[in-house]
């Protein structure tokens, strides 16, 4: 008997008569293989029109994450089966030899669908789709004075059969592209896209990207940018149609009795939808009016708040109605449709009835479409928590609910929910939409104005979010974790390679503690914020690795297949190891030298790292890029950071922890240090670093229960005595939960006894204080309440090393030269690499040096 992976709800089926899926899960450790010829079953029914892909496998070679995408009928529905339950099973058909579907020709992919019908791919053009029946999609750009140029130069297509048992059903098609949008100004554009066999539907999105790097004067990052990129509009056009409507929130409009039909969504239509969130480089708020407005001929025909618009094209009167819809239409706005009786024009960015928008440098947009030939709506999903958990493929992950589960649902309750933050800033619109609101920050603003501050995914709410959808089903945090997602992996993380190292493919900041972000957006600094606002007050900056998280960004890949997020997520990673490893450079290692003893930054000096959240988001961005590659090295990388971040042979005292305000985040590192014990566990290398982790976590663990307390206990020695300390104190329950295991039978009597006390402590204070309910509170809580997790299970515990005396565990680091340091990095001297990654420090030179 097969067991149930997920669900698809009846609810995604109304009105249409297909729902899309795509949906990734974990799997058991040898369930299967990758030889296994798998296939996906609803209701006990074989989906023909699904495909399954191996994402990511165990140590033994076994299945650890697979995709399952398709399209599921309405018809796998019954009166007593209200949703459709979704196993997968291996298949005992025989191989079946169809003809290849692809062909190669010169300028074009040819495709051959089942019902007969085909379409072309031109390999040349950007989404350019030409069907059988004439029906032709581009990608086009208008420019300034409103041309619409379908052109783009350095087109690359790659596609990926996907198949099942029963035969090619879908091709996976990879385009990317440079859009001129000037004589030194370019787009990056890319494309990705399932096209299903049956009969040509097309499920995809399109990112825009910005490379360029941005000027940032003094660590400020405002708005009109040199190098930032004002687009009027970009979009997808159909053209070689019989008939077409529009269908706007139920109302159909007809083109066959206009020239021109026109639908804009100006703002959010939201009641704040004028808010100083959307101000433009001259820190004004240019929309132009509540909602949308839908023009014919020229005329005002209809208006209204929220535009949920869908276009329907019939290529002649006895073809299949077709189907073009762009996701989240109106919550990315500015956004518009222009149609006539023989071309139709969807802008993904940008509207030509709005002010250009602008693109920072380092900035992207990714938009979802779908063409259809048969009404289909997108699914809603709901894992199967005991499958998943059965899994043991997602670290930590709760398989029940405690105490704090009813104050984490302030989430997404009433008032207090992030749906409901949203609208106070109004956090919509083509930059914003999917952020979360950073409310906790109007603690010192004490008038009543709109206070604007972003919270850029901090502390990880994309995981958190994620978890809790597993673990409860609630729709709703599937749905603020895939918006936070697609936002954080557009707007929050650099997309440039042209900036210094230490900047390019990371993370931005949270928008500075306290003050409205004004022109610095999602980019924390902003030269018209006040100064000196709190302590050690910087003003200035850039991306820092105390603020780098991954976690939620690779699950959120494993689990919906966004490329996206992955891409992110390594870009984070990749930034994260620059920061704190260096560039290779001569330059990189003079600086590092230079700074060496500054808080936040590795010692090159001793060779060792702060004990601090940095250190440990470095190595939860490791795992995780271990976890989307495979890659060994990753956790032999981890390993080294851990020896020269903690021992166990440290004078503990020595670090100050009493100083809350500054060593707080040592458990940050501690719960990276419990994570990579659980790796090496399953990976069975249990080797010297092993063990050197083990004893270690064993030395800080006995420190804690002797030394450690609830935060607020005393809230004299804290700058800003609130709630987010009972958030973090969460922490100390993970990690003494995980360190119970591996201590002395007196020691762990002790550690439960801590942990209930701390808990109690905790809880108490959470429970219906006023600040329970704010982001900050809210994702810490998220991260860290469900503690129980971190139990290791007893079988597990038998391989840890116990906490006994062990010589090879305890031997410290190897000894250390800092000329062995500069000789490393004379061995790949290149003067070009050393004058590209000067001139990009130190952008004053490249008028003599040139650019990089």
């Amino acid at each position: 008997m097969t067991q149930n992976v997920f669900s698809i709800q009846a609810s995604s089926f109304e009105g249409f008569s297909r729902t899309y899926f795509k949906l990734g899960t974990p799997c058991p450790q040898g369930k299967w293989q990758v030889t296994d010829r798998l296939e996906a079953l609803g209701n006990n029914q074989v989906m023909t029109n699904s495909v399954i892909t191996v994402n990511q496998l165990w140590p033994d070679g076994s299945i650890k994450w697979l995709s399952v995408e398709g399209l599921c009928d309405a018809e796998v529905l019954s009166d007593n089966r209200p949703c459709v339950a979704v196993s997968i099973a291996k298949s005992h058909r025989p191989p079946i030899n169809h003809a290849l579907p692809v062909k190669e020709e010169s300028e074009h992919l040819h495709i051959q669908l089942k019902n007969g019908d085909w379409v072309n791919v031109h390999g040349q053009q950007l989404m350019a789709l030409t069907y059988s029946s004439k029906l032709h999609t581009q990608f086009y750009s208008l420019t300034a004075n409103e041309t619409l140029d379908t052109h783009v130069s350095n087109v690359v297509t790659d596609y990926e059969l996907l198949d099942n048992p029963l035969g090619y059903q879908a091709v996976r098609i990879q385009q990317c592209a440079t859009l001129n949008e000037g004589t030194h100004i370019e787009l990056d554009v890319n494309a990705q896209y399932t096209l299903f066999l049956d009969d040509g539907t097309v499920k995809g999105s399109i990112s825009i990207t910005n490379p360029a790097a941005a000027s940032h004067p003094h660590g400020q990052w405002d708005l009109g940018d040199p190098n930032s990129i004002d687009i009027f509009e970009l979009g997808l056009c159909i053209k070689d149609f019989n008939q077409a409507s529009l269908l706007i929130n139920e109302h159909t409009y007809s083109l066959d009795a206009c020239d021109q039909l026109s639908v804009f969504q100006a703002s959010s239509g939201k009641p704040r939808w004028n808010s100083p969130n959307h101000v433009n480089r001259d820190n004004k708020v240019p929309l132009p009016f509540c909602g949308y407005r839908v023009h014919k001929d020229g005329h005002l025909v209809d208006e209204g708040r929220q535009c949920v618009p869908r276009v329907n094209m019939q290529a002649s009167p006895h073809q299949t109605r077709s189907m073009l819809t762009v996701k989240d239409f109106w919550q990315n706005f500015p956004s518009s449709i222009v149609a006539t009786p023989t071309s139709i024009d969807m802008s993904l960015l940008g509207s030509r009835f709005a002010d250009p928008i602008e693109l920072q440098p380092g900035e992207q947009k990714t938009r979802d479409i779908s063409l259809c030939h048969t009404p289909v709506s997108d699914a809603e999903t709901r894992l199967n928590k005991e499958w998943v958990a059965a899994s043991k493929a997602i670290s930590f992950l709760p398989d029940t609910t405690n105490e704090f589960h009813d104050l984490i649902q302030y989430g997404i309750r009433g008032d207090t929910s992030f749906f409901h933050k949203r609208e106070v800033i109004d956090e919509f619109g083509w930059r914003h939409f999917g952020e979360l609101y950073a409310d906790h920050e109007t603690a010192l603003n004490s008038d009543n104005d709109i206070f604007v501050s972003h919270y850029n995914n901090q502390y990880d709410p994309i995981f958190g979010m994620l978890c809790q959808w597993i673990l409860t089903g609630e729709r709703a945090w599937f749905t603020l974790a895939d918006a936070l997602a697609k936002h954080v992996a557009d707007i929050d993380v650099y997309h440039t390679d042209k900036d210094k190292p230490e900047y390019n493919g990371g993370l931005f900041w949270h928008t500075d503690h306290y003050v409205q972000a004004c022109t610095a957006t999602h980019r924390t600094y902003s030269k018209r914020q006040p100064s000196h606002v709190y302590e050690d007050h910087a003003g200035g900056g850039g991306p820092g690795g105390q603020h780098g998280y991954t976690s939620g960004l690779a699950l959120h890949y494993l689990l919906t297949g966004r490329p996206t997020s992955k891409k992110a997520a390594l870009s984070i990673t990749h930034w994260l190891t620059h920061y704190y490893e260096g560039d290779g450079t001569m330059v990189g290692a003079l600086l590092a030298l230079k700074n060496s003893g500054s808080a936040g930054l590795k010692c090159v000096k001793t060779n060792t790292y702060p004990l601090d959240r940095g250190t440990g988001n470095y190595l939860h961005a490791l795992f995780d890029r271990f976890e989307l590659l495979g890659t060994q090295s990753e956790i032999d990388s981890a390993a080294h950071v851990i020896r020269h971040t903690v021992s166990p042979q440290d004078d503990i005292t020595s670090r100050h922890l009493e100083d809350v305000e500054n060593t707080w985040f040592y458990t940050v590192f501690l719960q990276a240090v419990c994570r990579f014990i659980q790796i090496k566990t399953q990976l069975n290398t249990l080797d010297s670093d092993y063990d050197y982790a083990v004893k270690s976590l064993q030395h800080y663990a006995r420190w804690m229960l002797d030394n450690e307390y609830a935060y607020l206990d005393k809230p004299e020695i804290l700058e800003f005595p609130n709630q987010t300390w009972s958030g973090q104190d969460l922490r100390k329950l993970c990690v003494l939960h995980f360190a119970a295991s591996l201590l002395r039978e007196s020691d762990a009597k002790r550690v439960m006894e801590k942990i209930h006390l701390l808990k109690d402590t905790i809880l108490a204070r959470l429970k219906n204080h006023h600040e329970t309910s704010t982001t900050r509170v809210l994702c810490l809580m998220m991260q860290n309440a469900h503690y129980e997790a971190y139990k290791i299970e007893p079988k597990q515990a038998r391989k840890v090393t116990r906490d006994e005396p062990n010589e090879s565990a305890i031997t410290h680091r190897q000894p250390y030269s800092v000329v062995k340091y500069f000789a490393r990095h004379l061995r790949h001297f290149s003067f070009q690499r050393e004058r590209q990654q000067f001139v990009k420090r130190f952008v004053q030179t490249q008028k003599w040096l040139g650019k990089p």
